[in-house]
């Protein structure tokens, strides 16, 4: 659930944020969102206050670095 709300809302989260719109308690988020930082799928990205956000999402602003998906884009342009 925690983890499916990071990746469909990337950007950075307080246990409280997510509690809030899962409507669960701000600590067992807080607790799962610990677990989850264990296991490499949420990074912390602040401690004070605490903030998490899913290491696959995407950030906000993230530039594209990949080449292949540039290259393809230009190729479409030019058609």
């Amino acid at each position: 659930m925690i983890e499916d709300y990071l990746l469909d809302h990337p950007g950075e989260y307080s246990p409280v944020d997510i509690g809030n719109k899962l409507r669960r308690s701000p600590g067992a988020i807080a607790n799962a969102l610990e677990r989850l930082v264990d296991t490499g799928t949420v990074d912390r990205t602040s401690d004070k206050p605490r903030r998490y956000r899913h290491t696959e999402a995407e950030a906000p602003g993230a530039i594209d670095t990949d080449v292949d998906d540039a290259d393809a884009d230009i190729d479409r342009e030019r058609s």
